[in-house]
């Protein structure tokens, strides 16, 4: 993973994490996610602290079981990736939204 930086690392966990667990149509193979998810635990402390609040924690993105917080922002940047590698939308989710996230944010959990 040379050249990428922790919070864009971050932010394809999360969108993967969306794509794979919610709609079940990811973009990136097991290993490449492995490789984000690690790169994203080793650099921790250089997320923002909004990604760190995404994540849950650094021992918990290196596990498989692992929850995330989205917001509709990371889903509209997983949909808008997976139609640039794949050439076509995702199907629609179903998430329920949340008030009160980081800074007030709306956000819905998915479990990994």
């Amino acid at each position: 993973m040379e050249g990428i930086t922790p919070n864009l690392a971050a932010r394809r966990v999360l969108m993967s994490a969306y794509l794979y667990y919610e709609l079940a149509s990811p973009v990136l193979s097991d290993a490449e996610y492995d490789d984000l998810a690690r790169l994203v635990s080793d650099r921790w402390d250089d997320l923002t602290p909004m990604l760190q609040w995404q994540l849950g924690s650094k021992e918990a993105i290196r596990s498989s079981g692992h929850q995330v917080h989205l917001t509709q922002m990371t889903c509209g940047g997983a949909r808008e990736w997976h139609k640039s590698v794949r050439g076509y939308y995702p199907k629609a989710d179903h998430l329920e939204w949340k008030h009160g996230g980081f800074d007030g944010c709306m956000y819905a959990t998915i479990q990994g």
